[in-house]
């Protein structure tokens, strides 16, 4: 635990950096002293806390002056080939001394999370490897038995293109697991030299897409994205059949695709769709293609009660010619979104007071004076500001805190449950256990809501293979969860693989949106809550894809 706390201390100068440095080294030694072995394993907190120091390190490197000494370096190459390998592994990439020779080891290691992290080296052209070393494990890499390891292969070898072959590219697009073929579908499209064969690969995957079936649609969706930016003319012939698709997912690719064609006719159609998710990804499209052009569909997207929409929206209106079209459009959707006194609404208003401010002027005073008591602090700090600088003289916000949910009682802390389970519709359950005493107000929450049914129907909405997968949003996306913030609960479990947290924007500012690690992520440690471990179901966990349904969570 010492080890651990002093890899996460901050520093300013080389000289305390180096002193933490040489201070770990001692403690693993004397461990080993006092275990009376000439060569003990390693403590795990040790390697936990170089981790910790050099991810640090990196975040704050000013100077050269600042790096990790010769020991260290060789004391975690040490270390990469025992217990706590992962760690020291992942240390030596974060600083960018994972050498081909160490890569090779752990390459060779039973462990498919140290194999993973050596493709994560072979991908970083900061690594201390050359060019072919890294193609050549990269190489190796697509062949692991492991998908884990395969996909972050296919990500390494992408970022070797468009100078190396496509063939192990092509050969991906069939592997059995869909990650790694979603992430060859994707490379074809960005990079790939080989753009005759490419094209004819994606257009054959993307013109299988099925209208009726609901489960089937990722690996038709990437390759249309992929063949409108490989094949044009190929990619706008496919594109009607998608924008008309009854699966929303489908017609949200869709409109990525048309961007990428810059079809604003398409674009446009998209823009006004059905669903907040798709009129999202044309909005974003939109301002790209078109610009100001299309200032009307992002006035009309203002309407939206979709929080993260009215974000895209308000955002492609930067610098519009027509601000007395835009602002009374902002100031209704500011109010109607405020009205709903929604603690997860902060970023949305915010992006709203941000437009006003460049667009506004002193004849809105009037109407932007009420967010001065508004129930949130950060939404009253920022009218202040705007305010003092429309009418020049200083204003004050009147609220300075947010009005928190009140605690758990004694009572139904004392009788939380500690088991959950996640039925996945079309067949699949994660079984969970729940950490009480580590967590006991996020438990609680969770376990008040999934009894009242609110996961009940919602999706998984984002997947980052070899990171997270995360869902719990009515509206299938970033921005809208449960109505009020969760206060963070971090402590001293870690983000270890199968373990799940609550997702945030932000210091306490969970909306009881679920995620649920795929690898180890020891950068989420001490910033996101963990509340929950898998126990049972990581078979299904490595299957999940964007857009699957949680049918219910249960709770025991």
């Amino acid at each position: 635990a010492l080890a651990a706390a002093l890899g996460r201390l901050p520093y300013t100068v080389p000289a305390d950096f180096g002193r933490i440095e040489r201070t770990l080294i001692e403690l693993s030694e004397r461990h080993a002293q006092d275990a009376g072995a000439v060569r003990d394993p390693p403590l795990l907190g040790i390697a936990r806390g170089f981790e910790s120091l050099f991810r640090r390190l990196m975040r704050q490197q000013k100077s050269a002056e600042l790096g990790p000494t010769g020991d260290a370096v060789a004391y975690l190459k040490q270390v990469a080939g025992d217990r706590p390998r992962r760690l020291a592994l992942a240390a030596l990439v974060a600083v960018a001394r994972v050498d081909a020779a160490t890569a090779k080891q752990a390459l060779a290691h039973t462990d498919a999370q140290v194999r993973r992290l050596a493709m994560v080296a072979a991908g970083s052209a900061d690594q201390p490897i050359a060019r072919a070393e890294r193609l050549a494990l990269a190489s190796a890499g697509l062949n692991d038995r492991d998908p884990h390891v395969r996909y972050e292969a296919a990500v390494a070898y992408g970022r070797l293109l468009p100078e190396a072959s496509c063939s192990p590219v092509f050969r991906a697009l069939d592997d059995l697991d869909d990650h790694v073929a979603l992430a060859a579908i994707d490379l074809l499209g960005a990079g790939c030299p080989e753009r005759a064969r490419a094209a004819s690969e994606l257009e054959v995957i993307a013109g299988g897409l099925s209208p009726g079936r609901t489960g089937d649609w990722h690996r038709a969706t990437h390759a249309l994205v992929a063949l409108a930016r490989v094949d044009p003319a190929s990619g706008s012939r496919l594109l009607p059949r998608f924008s008309r698709s009854a699966i929303w997912q489908v017609r949200m690719y869709a409109a990525r695709a048309a961007g990428a064609l810059k079809d604003e006719a398409a674009l446009e159609r998209l823009a006004i769709d059905e669903h907040d998710n798709v009129r999202d990804a044309a909005v974003r499209a939109l301002n790209a293609v078109s610009g100001h052009k299309a200032d009307r569909l992002y006035v009309a997207a203002l309407r939206s009660r979709d929080l993260q929409l009215v974000i895209t929206a308000a955002e492609a209106l930067a610098g519009t010619p027509q601000p007395s079209a835009a602002v009374p459009a902002l100031l209704d959707a500011l109010q109607r979104v405020t009205a709903e006194r929604k603690d997860t609404s902060r970023d949305t208003r915010l992006a709203l007071l941000e437009r006003l401010q460049e667009l506004g002027s002193r004849e809105h005073v009037a109407a932007l004076q009420p967010y001065l008591s508004d129930f949130d602090p950060r939404i009253a700090a920022r009218a202040a500001e705007i305010l003092s600088k429309w009418t020049g003289t200083p204003q004050a916000p009147a609220t300075t805190r947010l009005e928190l949910l009140p605690a758990p009682s004694v009572d139904e802390l004392g009788s939380l449950p500690r088991r959950a389970r996640l039925v996945m519709r079309g067949g699949g359950t994660l079984e969970l256990a729940l950490f009480p005493e580590e967590a006991p107000v996020t438990v609680a929450r969770v376990v008040r809501l999934a009894r009242a049914g609110y996961y009940h129907g919602l999706t998984f909405h984002r997947v980052v293979p070899n990171f997270v997968i995360q869902g719990g949003s009515r509206g299938a996306n970033e921005y809208v969860g449960d109505a009020r913030y969760l206060r963070d609960e971090v402590g001293r479990l870690t983000h270890a693989r199968g373990t799940v947290g609550i997702s945030t924007r932000g210091r306490d500012t969970g909306d009881a949106q679920l995620f649920i690690n795929l690898a180890d992520n020891p950068r989420l440690d001490h910033q996101y809550t963990v509340f929950a471990e898998v126990t049972r179901g990581l078979d299904v966990l490595v299957r999940i894809l964007e857009g699957d349904v949680i049918e219910r969570m249960e709770i025991w």
